[in-house]
This record gives C-alpha cells, structure tokens and sequence, in this order.
C-alpha cells in the first residue's frame, strides 16, 4: 500500500523589511492512502503552502515527509517523478497546441521519449480533447484548459496526484466533467484536492482535511 506522511511540518516566511515572521505551518501531520483527500480552508490557513511543499516546489522549516516509511529528499528526482501536480489556472503557454504543451510538461516530468507520444494521446483520449490535439490553448474555452491541465498531471502514472482548485471558473457541467475524471483516476493512488467548492468533494472524498491557522484541524 502506497503512503504518504507528513511529520511535524513547520513553515516560517521572515519578512526581510521587518522583524515580523510568518509562522504558514504549524507542525502539520499527516498519513496519506489511497484515496481522494479534501483540502478546505479560508484564504490564508495554509492550503497552498503545505501544496507547495508537499509537491516539492518550497522548503518546509522543519520536519519531514515519508513515503512508504521512508524519508524522501522533496527537491530531489525520484519523489517528484511519484508527482501529478494541477495548479490552479496560470496559463502562459497560450500559443502552444495541446499536443505540444504535453510533450513539453511530460518532458519536463521526465517521460521516456519513445513514450510521450502514445502518453499524450492516451491522457487526451482519456479527458476528452483528442479532437482538439492540434488546436492551440488560447482557443480553447476555460473547462477544456482545466482538462489539459489535468492529462498532464496524470501523465507518467503518479502515485500522488495534487489538484489545486481543479473547477475554478468553469461551468456546471465542466464542473461535473472533472469530477468525474478525478474520480475515475484516483484507484491506486492519492488524490489531494484543494477547493473552495465543497460540492466538489462530496460524496468522493474519503476524508476532509481542514487547515485553520496553519493547522489541520
């Protein structure tokens, strides 16, 4: 059984210009397992830090993150290659066709290259865009980008699947779309789906996990 634990998490951001600190974490733990997870909270409770860190994108302070029991380096390679991370919508690659744009991120990600091809048409099949493969990004309505933003996070077949606001801005129905392609996707993996929406992890979460303050609670 795949898992994930966060041990005595600690985020400090000091504040160059002053002597005032921020204290974002405060000694999180956590036991991940197969399953979707819940991540709610008010705007500063600490839900982007502890995605950050738990993705390998920002230093925690203190403590330590496991995987299967063992201490991981979260800077380092091999534990971001076990990664599928879905930030919330920052899109800069406008220009680029679907296509493109997943070759480049499963590239980056560190897809074999003899496989980035049958990867990408597999994961568009998979949320529906294979029409659209040649299409370029800035076409494409809002859902349609949050489902690519999606092929790439599960492309590679992570084993920690991070979503950051998966339906902000869409409509009902793309609403609906992503749901089900979270749910769809989540048998043998964790799933960490941060939202202000809590329809959206209604009745597929296993767990809610509530940050108030820097803490689950």
């Amino acid at each position: 059984m795949f898992t994930v634990t966060l041990e005595h998490i600690d985020k400090w951001y000091h504040n160059p210009r002053s002597k005032d600190a921020v204290h974002a974490l405060k000694d999180v733990n956590l036991e991940l397992t197969e399953g979707i997870y819940g991540l709610v909270g008010r705007n500063g409770a600490g839900k982007s830090t502890l995605i950050q860190i738990l993705v390998g994108n920002l230093p925690q302070t203190s403590g330590r993150i496991l995987v299967n029991g063992e201490p991981v380096r979260t800077d380092g390679k091999a534990y971001k290659r076990l990664i599928g991370y879905m930030p919330q919508q920052q899109w800069i690659y406008e220009g680029m066709t679907c296509v493109q744009f997943l070759n480049y991120m499963y590239t980056l990600k560190g897809v074999a290259k003899k496989e980035r091809k049958e990867c990408a048409a597999e994961q568009l099949e998979r949320v529906h865009l294979w029409e659209k493969r040649h299409h370029k990004i800035g076409a494409l309505s809002g859902g349609m980008k949050q489902r690519l933003l999606f092929a790439q996070a599960i492309g590679g077949n992570p084993m920690l699947l991070v979503l950051d606001e998966p339906t902000a801005g869409v409509d009902p129905q793309e609403r609906e779309t992503l749901q089900e392609l979270i749910v769809a996707n989540s048998k043998g993996r964790i799933v960490l789906l941060s939202t202000h929406i809590l329809s959206d992890i209604e009745g597929i979460a296993k767990k809610t996990i509530t940050m108030e303050a820097g803490s689950p609670v």
